[in-house]
């Protein structure tokens, strides 16, 4: 017998991840929160660099207009996105950005691609 806890901060959300789990059960299929989730191979890189005030992290990450990240996405065939604190990116189920330290999510259709980048 499995038992699981679902818990959130607002009814919507609990309903949302309610509705994943029985995906996952019925499916069978894994359930991912990225954009990329639904590519097979996927890596989650922590960038462990403190974000000091005039250094702007998250541009010298994306580059100009994004143009860093478009060069892997385009060099290496995957998909790239800036998640966690400091990223800009307000998760949708949250209504903010994830607590967690800034982070590359990479996903891909292969193993190679994803190692490339």
């Amino acid at each position: 017998r499995l038992r699981l806890r679902v818990s959130a901060m607002s009814a919507e959300m609990l309903d949302a991840g309610v509705n994943m789990v029985y995906k996952l059960i019925n499916d069978g299929n894994s359930y991912t929160w990225a954009p990329g989730g639904g590519l097979p191979f996927s890596e989650k890189v922590t960038i462990d660099i403190p974000n000091v005030p005039g250094f702007n992290l998250k541009y010298r990450i994306i580059g100009p207009q994004g143009g860093f990240i478009k060069h892997i996405e385009e060099r290496a065939g995957i998909r790239v996105f800036l998640r966690g604190r400091g990223s800009g990116f307000i998760e949708g189920a949250l209504g903010r950005e994830m607590e967690e330290t800034m982070f590359l999510y990479l996903a891909s259709r292969d193993r190679e691609s994803l190692e490339l980048a």
